[in-house]
């Protein structure tokens, strides 16, 4: 292999600036989206905790009865999904609770664009 496509391999395994720059508008749209319906606290309160609980191992969250309640190994949840989405609930209302969706998109965009 020769000098030049060794550096054309290496270039196109990184993101391009275009890949790049589309996932930061899709995070700025998610965002703004979020806090236009939201409104900033609570937003905030609620991207709190869906992060705090994507960071303990539960993962996106779904309505209670479309959750287990067990890590991917196999562990039981501390904080069970169900409890989680009635924080969640108790944060954004039961007309809001649309926007978890929202949120838990935001939340994988932003970890795919690090």
């Amino acid at each position: 292999m020769n000098h030049h496509s060794r550096e054309a391999d290496e270039t196109s395994k990184q993101t391009s600036p275009v890949q790049g720059g589309r996932l930061a508008d899709r995070i700025q749209m998610l965002r703004k989206r979020c806090i236009e319906g939201l409104g900033e606290e609570k937003f905030s309160r609620a991207y709190s905790l869906l992060k705090e609980n994507e960071k303990e191992g539960g993962g996106n969250m779904y309505p209670p009865y479309l959750s287990s309640q067990y890590h991917q190994d196999g562990r039981v949840n501390e904080t069970s999904q169900e409890e989680v989405w009635k924080k969640l609930e108790g944060i954004l209302g039961k007309e809001h609770l649309h926007y978890q969706s929202l949120i838990d998109q935001l939340l994988f965009v932003e970890e795919s664009f690090v």
